[in-house]
């Protein structure tokens, strides 16, 4: 009967092990990955860190590979000169080490927001910013030595900006949007043109109220998706907005996302099955704005929306699919990390649950505008901070390697815990084993 009654408790004792440790672990696993609850990266996971500029003001915008191992940044700059503003790039190699700079002027002040690496240069997107205080798009085509091989501003209303593009065969698709003349409304605006700089064709989209394209990727049939938002509704909030195009500019359908709340769509990158969409909204959650992810099939029918992020603003402005699976996202966070706004990346899988998420900043300003992935789970950040560097904001580009292996301190926690109970689980089996022979032993005896 002794023995009936340690074999019980031992089963007891071994259920509630097993059953309160697993709950113990689920929940804080789920913790770790948990998109608003973001780790800082660890030293082993920041490969290097560099900044580039001087006393002013200085932004990067865009990073690209350069094809042959190294990057080109581009952004803006007005530590050159006191009052002006010049688009400026930077080329790098592997480590991020700066192998020469360039500064580019057109109007009053200039801006590069996007690159295209093509197969003689780069193709460089942007404004320029007239005397008389209007506002043109400008592109400008350089070699792989930052030579100019011709540029082109396009304008034509109030205000003039370009924000993307993407290339397919001979031709060039930019995106933005124009304030026509006399109008107070803004239209998105998608531009064509050849390998030359010719226009193509020029077309708006919108009616009342503000729209705007901030992405654009290329189709395999030949047609265009655009990303943006729009507030033509009629409520006065902003939409998240996705339209797609055919080759000559015309449209073949238009959907918006979201809540009741304002929403924009910052970046776009093609799924399998779809087209995902990156930016913040304003519609879902407690606290400020958060980082919005949204899913459509390629039909632009919503497959799933999704906010991240905390208490405060938490926004996210780029988005490339991840050779790992699903999309890494980045952008800033005022709700976490260590300053008053750090850098956040994140990476979710096809279904919008978070794999990994990171903060990376000191107490300072610090935010993403840009990545790229070079190897598997290494990524080069693009951005500006004012914690380090020499001006009001400098450049600041981070390499990084992050992956599901590469545990943070939490996980590396939850790691041992699990051993000890894996540990206690298969000491308990043992000794009720033993108890289970030995009550048998004594059965087997006194029936003897």
């Amino acid at each position: 009967m002794h023995g009936k009654n340690v074999e019980k408790a031992v089963v007891i004792c071994l259920v509630c092990i097993i059953s309160i440790s697993l709950g113990l672990l689920t929940r804080a696993y789920s913790d770790s990955v948990d998109g608003s609850n973001p780790s800082a990266l660890s030293t082993k996971e920041l490969i290097w860190e560099r900044t580039f500029g001087g006393a002013g003001d200085d932004r990067a915008y865009c990073i690209v590979k350069s094809g042959d191992g190294g990057f080109l940044i581009v952004g803006s700059s007005s530590s050159f000169d006191a009052g002006k503003t010049y688009a400026w790039i930077v080329r790098t190699d592997q480590d991020g080490k700066m192998l020469w700079s360039r500064t580019y002027e057109e109007g009053d002040d200039s801006e590069f927001r996007f690159a295209l690496k093509t197969n003689d240069g780069f193709l460089l997107i942007g404004d320029m910013f007239p005397s008389l205080g209007d506002e043109d798009g400008w592109i400008v085509k350089i070699d792989d030595q930052g030579n100019v091989l011709w540029n082109l501003a396009l304008g034509g209303g109030t205000a003039n900006l370009l924000f993307s593009a993407t290339t397919i065969s001979d031709s060039f698709v930019l995106v933005g949007l124009t304030f026509p003349l006399g109008s107070n409304d803004s239209y998105a605006w998608v531009v064509k043109i050849d390998v030359d700089g010719k226009v193509l064709w020029n077309r708006t989209y919108g009616g009342n109220g503000d729209n705007a394209f901030r992405s654009v990727v290329a189709t395999s049939e030949g047609d265009y998706v655009c990303a943006g938002y729009k507030n033509s509704i009629g409520d006065g909030d902003y939409r998240v907005w996705l339209v797609k195009i055919d080759e000559n500019g015309t449209l073949l359908w238009s959907d918006t996302y979201g809540g009741t709340g304002s929403g924009l769509g910052c970046a776009l990158t093609m799924a399998e099955d779809g087209y995902v969409i990156a930016g913040e909204t304003h519609s879902f959650g407690n606290g400020d704005g958060k980082a919005f992810i949204v899913k459509t099939d390629l039909n632009g029918k919503l497959l799933w929306q999704r906010a991240y992020g905390g208490q405060k603003f938490d926004s996210v402005d780029s988005i490339i699919p991840a050779s790992s699976g699903g999309y890494v996202v980045a952008g800033f966070t005022f709700s976490f990390g260590k300053g008053q706004r750090n850098i956040w990346i994140f990476n979710v899988d096809d279904s919008g649950n978070v794999l990994w998420s990171r903060t990376q900043g000191r107490q300072g300003f610090q935010e993403a505008f840009s990545i790229v992935e070079v190897t598997k789970g290494q990524y080069i950040v693009a951005g500006m901070t004012n914690s380090i560097g020499n001006g009001k904001y400098d450049y600041y580009i981070i390499e990084m390697n992050v992956s599901r292996t590469n545990n943070s301190s939490v996980e590396r926690v939850l790691l041992s815990y699990g051993l000890v109970v894996l540990a206690i689980v298969v000491i308990s089996t043992f000794v009720y084993g033993i108890l289970r022979i030995k009550r048998q032993d004594e059965s087997y005896i006194h029936f003897s």
